[in-house]
């Protein structure tokens, strides 16, 4: 059985069973109030027929006049009897144990017996109909039940339906749009939030894996290459090993920093945040500094603290290379600035260097990217 036959039988099977209890509850119900309906129309009944009623002692008779019925007792009967002899009838032959008959006795004064009788024709008319109307309506309410039971199933399996296609699509490594959430903050809406978050986190991972095996290959290849030469040129007794370790030395270093820089390219580009002063940061990544390149370094701070939230090492690197940059790229003063602006804190570095080509901005934040390959470097991008 399908998780839709299985959803909808689930809704339909308790839904029908309530509707067939309401039904038998409504059935003994309404049975209960015609019985109490005719039992009090024959105590009625009774007591005008009693109130009409001049008993003597011998020949008792009913004065017309006073009986006042009401319509409904229009075909009732009566019957007065005293020690099995009937000496009085109205309404017709009164009826003997038959079904469709209501029947009641009243003891009255002096040994008089009074039996009253009502036809349940009507109420039994009244009974049928109610019957019947309760019995056609189960079809219907069964429709109604399983109408509404495709309806909820379809409203309810349309994210399903949604997160079904996009985990297909992830799962071919094609990352889906983020799938709608459902109004609400049910089951469903933090299903649907939680499937977005981590299509989000798979797809940064697969760029930055994607990213460091562009990389790495691009940018392993220069220094590779010229390890390979020079241990090609000391096999063949061309070079010197004196002659050949300065470049040796310079080739690893530069692998050692490529590699330092993807490395830093599959880490989260949003690291668990910390409470940080950045004005002491700043000062700290200063006076790291050689004293030849501190001492270029004019520094802009405010008075008081500058308290922000953000990953420690990952600010403090990106605040060191930015004024490494500055520095190699440039002879004089370079111009450090922190400010606070509305609940942003900027940092500025600023150098008088010649710049960089309008064309070019663009693409300083591309891992590795730099304008002159020959200073070295890996860019401001990482």
């Amino acid at each position: 059985m399908s998780f839709r036959d299985r959803l909808i039988l689930g809704l339909v099977v308790p839904m029908v069973l309530v509707m067939g209890a309401q039904s038998i509850v409504a059935y003994n119900l309404f049975q209960g109030a015609l019985d109490a309906n005719l039992t009090g129309g024959l105590n009625q009944f009774a007591q005008a027929v009693t109130a009409a009623l001049e008993l003597g002692d011998s020949r008792p008779r009913i004065a017309l006049e006073r009986l006042q019925l009401p319509a409904e007792f229009a075909s009732g009967r009566y019957r007065l009897s005293r020690d099995g002899q009937v000496y009085l009838e109205g309404g017709g032959p009164f009826p003997e144990k038959q079904a469709s008959w209501r029947q009641a006795s009243v003891e009255l004064n002096g040994g008089w017996m009074l039996e009253v009788a009502l036809n349940r024709g009507l109420y039994s008319t009244i009974f049928s109909a109610f019957s019947w109307v309760l019995l056609a309506s189960l079809p219907l309410s069964l429709l109604l039940a399983l109408g509404f039971a495709v309806l909820l199933y379809r409203y309810l399996m349309s994210p399903l339906r949604s997160l079904t296609q996009a985990t297909q699509a992830l799962a071919q490594v094609r990352f889906p749009k983020p799938v709608r959430v459902p109004p609400g903050e049910d089951e469903l809406a933090r299903l649907a939030h939680s499937f977005n978050r981590m299509t989000q986190a798979l797809q940064q991972a697969f760029e930055r894996e994607r990213a460091f095996t562009r990389y790495a290959s691009h940018e392993l290849r220069t220094p590779l290459s010229a390890l390979k030469v020079q241990l090609e040129a000391l096999e063949l007794g061309l070079v010197t090993p004196q002659e050949a370790l300065p470049t040796l030395q310079d080739a690893a270093q530069r692998i050692e920093a490529i590699l330092a820089g993807l490395l830093s390219l599959t880490r989260r580009s949003q690291a668990n945040p910390e409470s940080l002063d950045l004005k002491a940061l700043v000062k700290e990544v200063v006076a790291a500094l050689p004293k030849e390149k501190s001492g270029r370094v004019q520094l802009e701070l405010p008075a008081d603290p500058v308290i922000a939230l953000g990953a420690r090492d990952l600010v403090k690197q990106a605040a060191a290379n930015l004024l490494d940059n500055a520095l190699k790229h440039t002879g004089g003063p370079v111009d450090v600035r922190l400010e606070q602006r509305g609940r942003e804190v900027a940092l500025s570095v600023r150098d008088c260097g010649c710049g960089v080509p309008e064309p070019l901005l663009a693409r300083l934040a591309e891992p590795f990217f730099r304008l002159d390959h020959r200073k070295g470097g890996l860019g401001l991008g990482l």
